[in-house]
């Protein structure tokens, strides 16, 4: 057997994904992959941190989770694809408050309300599935938010009134 038939059945074997279909079809990547498992870490972090909170300890799981989650969803061509996977129900997990009322981390807060200005328009549907219109309402309501936060807030509540505010209401 030739080194060419011995690498053309471990490429066999291994089943590796076709990165594009002769006739133009759709693309399949490793950013699909990358991004599912980002969210399901995310919400993962969330439930440990939850659990944490209610049993009194620190919870510091998305903390940690947080510069890897931030360089993730500014990466300009894996926005949409984020937000396709369901990434918003994610963060308002994350930006959300904790089972004893606390709000999260100020430094979680920050980067996320940030990173919601950035990502592309949002369909009402999505907006309305996820529940971030109240997670993000909440924020700019909390007596002991930050105020750049609930100008931040502010900004994304108007820049996206109709859909933020129909999902409030």
């Amino acid at each position: 057997m030739s080194d060419f038939d011995l690498m053309l059945a471990r490429k066999k074997a291994s089943g590796g994904k076709r990165r594009r279909n002769r006739d133009g079809g759709t693309f399949i990547s490793d950013a699909d992959d990358v991004v599912s498992a980002m969210i399901v870490k995310m919400n993962e972090a969330a439930e440990e941190d939850r659990t944490l909170n209610s049993q009194k300890k620190p919870a510091l799981k998305k903390l940690t989770l947080l510069p890897t989650v931030v360089m993730h969803l500014k990466k300009q061509d894996l926005k949409e694809t984020f937000i396709d996977s369901g990434v918003m129900t994610a963060i308002k997990e994350w930006i959300g408050p904790l089972p004893d009322k606390s709000l999260p981390a100020l430094r979680i807060r920050e980067e996320l309300l940030k990173i919601l200005q950035e990502l592309p328009s949002v369909s009402q549907e999505t907006l309305k599935h996820s529940g971030i219109g109240r997670a993000v309402m909440f924020l700019y309501k909390h007596p002991k938010e930050s105020r750049p936060n609930k100008d931040l807030a502010l900004k994304l509540i108007s820049k996206r009134k109709s859909p933020y505010s129909s999902i409030v209401n």
